[in-house]
């Protein structure tokens, strides 16, 4: 319903976002190569809005299922490159994550 908003309305600032939580949903419902998609359409729209926050936690729910599905180089190459665009806020809870997860893929 809410994807279905964003194209009535036109109000795209969360698209990138709103296709990461349908990912996730789609995870749970263990559609994952739907939700490796979904993510990588949400980094691809993030970018295009140069929305870098929104990049960043779509490129970490990347990283996090690739890690677990055995391809830790593949977590590594969505994530690192998102994370180390950032030069502050490394305080703040999406970044702690984004660390959290590197620190996971070794």
């Amino acid at each position: 319903q809410a994807l279905a908003a964003v194209e009535r309305t036109g109000e795209s600032w969360c698209l990138a976002e709103l296709h990461r939580l349908n990912a996730e949903i789609q995870l749970v419902q263990l559609r994952t190569v739907e939700a490796e998609e979904t993510l990588m359409l949400a980094i691809e729209v993030a970018r295009a809005q140069s929305a870098k926050l929104f990049e960043l936690r779509s490129a970490c729910s990347l990283a996090h299922l690739r890690y677990h599905h055995g391809r830790p180089d593949e977590a590594n190459s969505a994530l690192l490159p998102v994370y180390e665009w950032f030069s502050e806020g490394f305080d703040s809870e999406d970044l702690r994550e984004a660390k959290s997860v590197l620190d996971l893929i070794g």
